[in-house]
């Protein structure tokens, strides 16, 4: 009986690892492992959410008392995002939250039992796709629920030239908007990263400029510039100023010009007038005051002494030759 009980375990096992392994190849579909905890973690959150919206494939339990016999329906946000309510008529749910669906369910029950004392609660969440295209290694469908973000849907599917500073958003009525994620990430500005409604097409457009800062700056990274950004915005915004350090006349730009690199050197002591054009896949660095001193070499009938002086060293010496030391000091 115990070798039987191990064998169907065992099968059960194997099942399901096949199964999540199908759905991991499924571009969009969550793991097995994953749907299995995110579905009581979204009913959850869709009830202690005060934005969550009615979503296609939603499923309600609405109950109340109907001449003292307690009375339970089950409700299914449609397609279209209808929901009928049998004797109490059907609602059009659409731009909806559940908070104010179940104002008006609980009105319309009132309405016709006035003792009925009416309650809806969620039962399930419904999900929906949403296809995603453009600037990525390939087009898929990400599936999200009714507080998925624009932000879930791209993380860690975006490519090196990706922009993160104009991603779209196609909606089914053919409008199409533009949001900024950089602003998200930085300054927590949720209108730059709204949620995601069935029909949605999400644009992921190339990048404009993508741009290394380093050194003496309180925000060293990697920067996307829009069209009209250049070293300024770069230092002063998106790398949260010059530290104290920072060597301020000789800003090195490094850059890829054909074949060759080459170094550029910026002087923002006096403004950001004269800097040129930042261009894609540029290296800004900052250098500190401390290594920014001119290097000078002394030569030849230089004392072959280790004491040369405070801030100077002395070079292998040459061999003499007739008597005469040769030398070298940097």
């Amino acid at each position: 009986m115990t070798r039987k009980i191990f064998t169907i375990l065992f099968l059960l096992v194997r099942v399901l690892s096949i199964v999540a392994q199908e759905a991991a190849e499924i571009p969009g579909t969550p793991e097995f492992e994953q749907l299995m905890v995110t579905d009581e973690e979204r009913l959850f959150l869709a009830i202690s959410s005060n934005e969550y919206p009615v979503t296609p494939g939603d499923v309600y339990e609405l109950t109340f008392q109907q001449a003292n016999i307690p009375v339970t329906m089950v409700l299914i946000a449609e397609s279209n995002l209808s929901i009928g309510l049998n004797v109490f008529g059907e609602i059009n749910a659409r731009g909806m939250t559940f908070s104010d669906l179940k104002r008006e369910v609980v009105r319309r029950g009132t309405a016709a039992y006035p003792r009925g004392v009416p309650s809806l609660v969620i039962g399930g969440t419904g999900i929906f796709r949403v296809l995603i295209r453009g600037e990525v290694f390939e087009s898929f469908f990400y599936t999200a629920w009714g507080l998925s973000r624009l932000s879930d849907a791209i993380r860690g599917r975006l490519g090196p030239y990706s922009s993160t500073r104009e991603v779209e958003i196609l909606s089914p009525d053919g409008s199409t908007r533009s949001f900024d994620l950089f602003k998200v990430r930085r300054l927590g500005d949720l209108a730059q990263d709204p949620h995601l409604r069935p029909g949605d097409t999400i644009i992921v457009n190339r990048r404009d400029r993508q741009v290394r800062l380093s050194g003496e700056v309180r925000r060293p990274g990697s920067y996307q510039l829009l069209s009209d950004e250049g070293l300024r915005e770069l230092i002063e915004i998106y790398g949260g100023g010059l530290t104290e350090q920072a060597q301020r006349t000789r800003v090195k730009i490094n850059r890829i010009t054909g074949s060759a690199p080459v170094a550029l050197f910026v002087d923002v002591s006096r403004g950001y007038f004269s800097a040129r054009r930042l261009l894609d896949a540029d290296e800004v660095v900052v250098n500190a005051k401390t290594i920014g001193y001119h290097i000078v070499f002394f030569e030849g009938a230089v004392l072959p002494s280790t004491e040369t002086g405070e801030g100077l060293q002395l070079e292998e010496a040459a061999p003499a030759t007739a008597g005469i030391s040769y030398g070298r000091i940097t």
